[in-house]
């Protein structure tokens, strides 16, 4: 199974953030005034390179098959799920900030999964159990 890095819960928002783009850029058609037509193209080249940003994010995931867990973030690794220790899930930070942390230990070495896979508890509750093999 593959999971796709989020900063959201909702994975298609560069849909949303695409039609909006493309809403700011017909209306610069529809107005008359110079200055708005102006301001509304510039609001459609920021959504524009927004939405490129949150599509470009999607090229990150972490893949969990049989064999296999594969993590492309911004550390890369792959590992062999026989090579499996134990995955130990908490979080780090101070009273006021959740930050999650989900790590992997195998074979005398330890992985971290970025922080941006878990997205809320039950996305890290289903990759700790996908990954001891027991979902």
């Amino acid at each position: 199974m593959r999971y796709y890095k989020q900063f959201h819960n909702w994975p298609y928002m560069h849909i949303l953030a695409l039609l909006f783009g493309c809403i700011c850029l017909g209306m610069t058609l529809f107005w008359d005034d110079p200055s708005i037509r102006i301001g509304m193209f510039v609001c459609a080249i920021f959504i524009f390179i927004s939405s490129w940003i949150l599509w470009k994010n999607r090229w990150h995931y972490l893949e969990i098959n049989q064999d296999w867990i594969i993590h492309q973030g911004f550390k890369q690794w792959k590992l062999r799920r026989r090579d499996l220790i134990r995955v130990e899930q908490g979080c780090k930070g101070w009273v006021d900030e959740y930050d999650p942390y989900l790590k992997v230990h195998a074979s005398g070495e330890e992985y971290q999964v970025d922080s941006g896979f878990l997205i809320n508890d039950k996305r890290v509750e289903e990759l700790t159990r996908v990954m001891q093999g027991a979902g």
